[in-house]
């Protein structure tokens, strides 16, 4: 993406979070803003934890519960995704843009690996059909061990 278009897409998304805390009557505050601009910077998964360790870095004094806040509301404005890992701890992904995803998730060192693939579509519309199920959305992972991490057999 050329730095102009991610200029673009950033303002945009400013615009929306922006634009669904008017509608909440939720102020605009230095620290949302600041999270904000902190989660447009990062580019994979990431959890509460690694972004708190991010701000202060910075020197961005924001409390862990301003970030949870937060998230709830750039998750529920439809910025961020919510997404399980197979850890302890919720991680979230941006969502405007990305195209339906899987992840391939390695308990050994944490590398998570992204892939879509129309077989999983479609058998997921065959047994919806057959249960007369609406689907809303759904997420699937597949946990075990990278190239790296496998023990030897």
């Amino acid at each position: 993406m050329s730095r102009n278009n991610k200029i673009a897409a950033e303002t945009a998304e400013r615009g929306q979070f922006y634009s669904y805390l008017g509608q909440h009557k939720l102020r605009r505050t230095q620290e949302r803003a600041l999270i904000l601009q902190e989660v447009f910077s990062i580019q994979d998964h990431f959890d509460v934890e690694s972004l708190l360790f991010r701000l202060r870095r910075k020197h961005h004094p924001v409390s862990r519960a301003t970030i949870y806040r937060t998230l709830k509301h750039l998750t529920d404005s439809g910025l961020l995704r919510q997404v399980d890992l197979g850890r302890s701890r919720a991680f979230f992904e941006h969502a405007p843009g990305r195209q339906h995803h899987e992840h391939l998730v390695c308990i050994g060192c944490g590398k998570v690996v992204e892939f879509s693939t129309v077989t999983i579509e479609k058998l997921q519309t065959l047994v919806c059909e057959e249960f007369n199920f609406k689907p809303v959305r759904h997420t699937y992972q597949i946990l075990g061990y990278c190239e790296a991490c496998q023990p030897p057999s």
